[in-house]
């Protein structure tokens, strides 16, 4: 029976593709700091050693576990043995996707062996591949893009000054963070995925958009075509939000994104890149808290 691999991209639930244990970490590395570029489409790219042979960029997505590689370079990876083929599904389709199983993945010096990679057509422009919070399992994770650091933690630092502690909500390897949304005489608690895959600053739900009017509440800006990993495309709608609220920092005239006719389809809203790289980020999830401090 075929496993099946999901990809999230904006409508559809993204499982673990293998058990999640402690990675290798070089003895020294109590506290260790890994540099990350901010590409132009707000993601996080981070060098990637394969099997300590093979670099490549790779994007660093928080609402997905696992390790891909797009097909555009798969055929160049010297370290890669495709073994193996299954039915995937994202939120466009069912697609026949490769894999490689027993690689050594190398983010800084955290090491995983065992890893199955999978080949994909998309990532992040400027990114050939994609990886997930799950290769630092049993660490704090700090996200600091004022000094563009991935930042591991065995615990939460004693002192965090300036940040502010925020519940999360963990379904899986997915983090939701609430957010407040003031609409006319009313004020909308909304839940969002923590998506760093999503270069936008939000997109909501269909069950919001249609209890919030969205379509008429808001004026519609333009329309945006969205790929997932597979190519498969879809349309969003775009406007801008007055205000939106993430703890106590307020930001002004976001372009949100959302589905007029395809009700059903979006399950979760999302918060993107543009609204992530904001503040910086230290997240625990044994304790399902994040601590954000706000950039300007």
């Amino acid at each position: 029976m075929s496993k099946l691999l999901f990809t999230l991209l904006l409508g559809s639930l993204f499982y673990w593709s293998c058990g999640v244990v402690p990675a290798e970490v070089s003895p020294s590395a109590s506290h260790h700091n890994i540099a990350f570029t901010l590409t132009e489409s707000n993601n996080i790219s981070v060098p990637v050693v394969l099997n300590q042979t093979d670099t490549l960029p790779m994007m660093l997505h928080t609402a997905a576990s696992g390790v891909t590689v797009i097909s555009v370079v798969s055929e160049d990876l010297r370290s890669i043995a495709w073994n193996g083929a299954d039915t995937t599904r994202s939120w466009g389709g069912a697609n026949e996707a490769r894999r490689s199983d027993g690689n050594i993945v190398s983010v800084g010096n955290v090491h995983r062996d065992s890893v199955t990679i999978w080949e994909t057509t998309n990532s992040g422009p400027g990114t050939e591949g994609k990886f997930g919070l799950d290769h630092f399992a049993g660490q704090v994770v700090g996200i600091n893009f004022s000094e563009g650091e991935i930042r591991l933690y065995p615990t939460r630092p004693d002192s965090l000054p300036g940040y502010e502690a925020r519940d999360l909500r963990l379904d899986g390897s997915f983090m939701f963070i609430t957010g407040e949304i003031p609409m006319g005489d009313s004020t909308y608690s909304q839940e969002f995925l923590i998506h760093s895959g999503y270069a936008g600053a939000l997109l909501f739900d269909d069950a919001f958009t249609a209890e919030a009017r969205l379509s008429t509440t808001l004026p519609i800006t333009d329309q945006q075509e969205l790929k997932d990993s597979y190519g498969n495309r879809i349309l969003t709608q775009k406007a801008t939000l007055p205000n939106f609220s993430l703890g106590g920092t307020s930001l002004s005239d976001l372009t949100v994104g959302f589905f007029s006719g395809d009700i059903g389809r979006q399950k979760v809203s999302v918060m993107g890149g543009e609204v992530i790289k904001r503040f910086d980020w230290i997240i625990d999830l044994e304790a399902k808290k994040a601590w954000i401090k706000y950039r300007g």
